[in-house]
């Protein structure tokens, strides 16, 4: 049973990864215009326990929220994706104050569209992004991948 969890998680894992790294590579033709932000905050999520007393660690993550309206042909849409095909959870709180005042509620901002789905859009894509982004970010799935897999050997020949 362990193992089919271990073996289930890596597969649902790998297959959330490409699709997101499919639709942000896929965005790099996206056509742009111009903007602006009608909403944005940051939420604060904590994983795991909070006593600190008990010498447990909990994990605090920042979600960034944005919403922002643009025109396409006349028809105005909104949008609240930040990187095309990616969540928008950044891992510190400078990160998300840095995009929480890039995107400032008010402010004017470039918003890239799928040019066969107008109502798909974001405000950073693949454009300009170099080949060294891609293999840094494969690398590191591949590292996690090893990872797992080395522990359940280990579980395995523990077993």
């Amino acid at each position: 049973m362990n193992m089919l969890f271990w073996v289930v998680s890596i597969v649902l894992t790998l297959g959330v990864v490409a699709y997101g790294l499919h639709k942000f590579k896929g965005s790099d033709n996206w056509d742009n215009v111009s903007g602006y932000i009608v909403e944005s905050n940051i939420e604060t999520l904590y994983n795991g326990p909070l006593q600190q007393e008990t010498g447990s660690v909990s994990t605090i993550e920042y979600k960034v929220h944005v919403k922002y309206n643009y025109i396409v042909n006349e028809v105005e849409f909104s949008g609240h994706r930040i990187m095309a095909g990616l969540p928008e959870m950044v891992v510190n709180k400078a990160e998300a104050d840095e995009l929480m005042t890039k995107y400032l509620k008010g402010n004017k901002v470039n918003v890239y569209y799928n040019p066969t789905n107008h109502a798909e859009a974001a405000l950073i894509t693949a454009k300009g992004v170099p080949l060294l982004a891609y293999f840094m970010v494969i690398m590191f799935v591949v590292s996690i991948i090893g990872a797992i897999i080395f522990v359940l050997k280990s579980n395995i020949l523990s077993d």
